[in-house]
């Protein structure tokens, strides 16, 4: 069986999308899945706490013919089957240059990655930026499924959440048939609140089957791990938000039928 891709993104900062993808990513390699984790976001939020600022060997070099993706990828040694390709704050500059080229400028990241990742990890998890610009176009151009987190509670999420579910709908239609699967993952979610209960019903009802049936809990355990540049399985294992993201993880693995 060929490995999936997964996309991870959003059009809002600040609801846990570097958290879920290193989460998610991690987790699956505890449950013996060979998994590979890009980093395209230029804030590289996801590459300091792995292997450090302005790493080299990245994604901005793959992207530019500097490096093939195979001089890259980095094992990360506090986890067995656990690899990534870090980014590097360059990729900014390479927006303008993907822009420039038009349509062809969608298909850089697929060019470069894909078939190598579907031939040699199992899954491949892309954290994006935080927006629907070039980046994100390349991701999901080359992505089997593609998660959309959403903050319990916040204001103008439902609508976030259709424009990304429209904006998947159109990366199917103009260039990637393949990208059958969105979901969406609740994060920091309070139960206890009706707040918190309220917006659970509203995305299940609104979403329905396109929701992660497990939720990612509100967990300050969150914040202690990422002050400590490290995973919440590293710092946190048996946090309620490490059991809450092997949850999801299984759910992953489940809809991908690996």
């Amino acid at each position: 069986m060929t490995g999936k891709i997964i996309s991870i993104f959003t059009n809002k900062g600040g609801v846990g999308k570097t958290t879920s993808a290193v989460s998610i990513a991690h987790g699956l390699a505890k449950k013996g899945i060979k998994t590979l984790l890009i980093d395209i976001d230029a804030q590289c939020n996801t590459t300091e706490p792995l292997v450090g600022i302005d790493p080299a060997n990245n994604m901005y070099e793959i992207l530019t013919g500097l490096k093939n993706i195979d001089e890259c990828i980095r094992p990360l040694d506090f986890q067995n089957n656990f690899y990534c390709i870090p980014n590097s704050e360059d990729l900014t500059s390479l927006e303008p240059v993907l822009i420039s080229k038009g349509s062809t400028g969608f298909y850089t990241l697929k060019e470069k990655i894909m078939d190598y990742c579907k031939k040699n990890y199992n899954i491949t998890i892309i954290d994006c930026p935080p927006n629907f610009g070039i980046f994100v176009i390349n991701a999901l151009f080359c992505s089997d499924l593609a998660i959309v987190p959403t903050e319990s509670g916040s204001k103008n999420s439902i609508k976030g959440l259709m424009a990304a579910q429209k904006f998947i709908s159109e990366m199917q239609a103009s260039g990637n048939p393949d990208l059958k699967l969105f979901k969406v993952l609740v994060t920091k979610l309070d139960k206890r609140t009706n707040i918190g209960k309220d917006y659970l019903a509203q995305i299940h009802d609104t979403f329905q089957d396109y929701v992660f049936q497990n939720h990612i809990p509100s967990c300050v355990d969150f914040q202690y791990a990422e002050s400590m540049n490290k995973t919440i399985f590293q710092n946190a294992p048996k946090s309620t938000g490490a059991k809450a993201y092997m949850n999801v993880v299984s759910e992953i693995i489940y809809i991908l039928e690996l």
